[in-house]
């Protein structure tokens, strides 16, 4: 990987916040769906940081850095279960209070939902109890006797309560939060990284065109013989994402009708893989967190598809990333990517491939005088 170079997430942070045009131009200002408030402005707002997965990713890192990571892992569980079991027509009210004031929750009913299945329901209510809540828990949180009956008892009446099944759980852990973790939080450089990287977000994206991105190293021409790439007449999909040539060629084609977001992204996160791989940390770092401004934002023209819940299982894990963290997003990238080859496939460019490739063979090891394939190459000129 010592052929991509990336700005050290050091640089970015020394840069501090910086103007954050969105597509308008400068001047401009992104929208953003989790507002970051400057603590310049307003002091810190626990739940704030917690409900946004860029800050909260941070918060997250400094507790593990404490020790201290229970109460938070707890209410990032909750807050993914109720994303995962939503439904707005089967539990419409937004909070206990507002649910237990409908109805009485012993009412027997039911399971109302056509979106969420009772099983996966259950199985995530499982999940958190065994983790969090259970006496051998392996992250157990200390909640009130009281709450932990009344959780016990909406539990037993699921139907009833829906995703708004723990809420009454969350009160104690986020008061922890807020009491034992934050002051010390909003004080550390990881507080200060996390307000600039969540800006850096919002910068302006170039176009696809304009896009920095580096093609493969490789090129199959390294492993096939001189009559090897002579016969051969069809590159797949493989071949194009990790062939120099190839990449350049596909990526040149897919730019013309401007859809070449998803070969863009596969590329970028196989570079965040690689530099993952070679502990590369700072460059993996920021590589991810460019793959987040180009194809992730939902204002970007380089958007690719993407459900809710991996874009913040994502910005969870941006402050520390690790190796798979965008698999998901990668592989329906590459969903998209083979509706995109199948065009190519019929098209020009596609079908001079054989020949370039035999151009690129002879300039990497020169021509071979003998045989029907100099005689080919001899066609190019």
């Amino acid at each position: 990987m010592d052929d991509v170079q990336r700005e050290p997430i050091e640089d970015v942070v020394k840069e501090g916040i910086p103007q954050t045009p969105g597509r308008g131009g400068s001047g401009s200002v992104t929208s953003r769906s989790d507002t970051w408030v400057s603590p310049a402005e307003h002091p810190p707002d626990t739940a704030g940081i917690v409900k946004n997965a860029y800050t909260c990713g941070y918060l997250l890192l400094y507790c593990r850095q404490q020790f201290n990571a229970e109460n938070l892992n707890f209410c990032i569980a909750i807050d993914g279960f109720k994303s995962r079991c939503q439904d707005r027509r089967a539990w419409p009210a937004s909070s206990l209070s507002e649910l237990e004031s409908e109805r009485k929750s012993d009412e027997d009913i039911p399971w109302p939902s056509q979106l969420v299945s009772e099983q996966v329901m259950r199985k995530g209510v499982q999940d958190i109890v065994e983790e969090y809540l259970a006496d051998s828990a392996a992250q157990q949180v200390m909640l009130p006797h009281v709450v932990n009956e009344r959780t016990q008892q909406r539990i037993q009446r699921i139907a009833f309560y829906g995703p708004l099944v723990f809420d009454e759980c969350l009160a104690d852990p986020m008061r922890t939060l807020e009491r034992d973790i934050m002051p010390r939080f909003v004080r550390s450089e990881l507080f200060d990284e996390s307000k600039t990287m969540y800006s850096y977000i919002f910068r302006t994206v170039p176009n696809s065109r304009e896009l920095d991105t580096p093609p493969p190293t490789g090129t199959i021409l390294d492993f096939l013989s001189h009559r090897e790439v002579q016969e051969k007449t069809n590159y797949t999909l493989q071949d194009i994402v990790n062939d120099r040539y190839l990449f350049s060629i596909m990526r040149t084609y897919l730019a013309k009708s401007f859809n070449s977001e998803n070969l863009l992204c596969v590329r970028h996160i196989s570079i965040f893989d690689e530099l993952v791989a070679s502990n590369a940390k700072e460059g993996a770092k920021r590589e991810a967190w460019d793959i987040v401004r180009y194809f992730l934002r939902s204002d970007s023209d380089l958007e690719v598809s993407s459900t809710s819940h991996t874009r913040r299982q994502i910005g969870l894990e941006l402050a520390d990333p690790e190796a798979g963290m965008f698999s998901d997003v990668k592989d329906d990238a590459l969903v998209m990517l083979k509706a995109d080859f199948a065009k190519f496939m019929r098209s020009g460019e596609y079908a001079e491939l054989p020949l370039l490739m035999i151009g690129k063979f002879v300039e990497l090891k020169g021509p071979q005088r003998r045989g029907n394939f100099f005689n080919c190459f001899q066609k190019l000129e």
